[in-house]
């Protein structure tokens, strides 16, 4: 019962999954007025769909390091140079790097769920 109370004040049912993550995170770039920013992690994400098709369903536990070296080789694959695949990589980067920061907080505030639910 406290799990579950848990996972549902974390909205746990769409953490994990790539696509949804960058989508949330672009979304509040453009609403604090970060449109540059918004517009580099939209087009990062639109690269990362056409590099993966089911990026929708992907979890952060998948993008391992195949993952990564698999789209920069599709990057090299499609002409991108050296600066325009640091341009992605510096936003993908940050996204996973956010993501594991966030998760280090939640598993924090699931134990102070725990413990103020008991």
């Amino acid at each position: 019962m406290y799990k579950r109370q848990a996972d549902a004040f974390l909205n746990k049912s769409k953490q994990g999954k790539i696509k949804a993550y960058m989508e949330d995170h672009i979304n509040i770039l453009r609403e604090t007025g970060h449109i540059g920013n918004a517009n580099c992690y939209a087009a990062t994400l639109n690269m990362l769909e056409h590099y993966d098709s089911k990026l929708d369903k992907k979890v952060f536990s998948e993008s391992d390091i195949k993952f990564v070296n698999g789209f920069d080789i599709y990057l090299q694959k499609r002409g991108c140079k050296g600066n325009t695949r640091k341009y992605y990589f510096k936003a993908l980067r940050s996204i996973l790097n956010k993501a594991i920061q966030e998760r280090k907080q939640q598993k924090k505030l699931i134990l102070l769920v725990k413990v103020v639910f008991k």
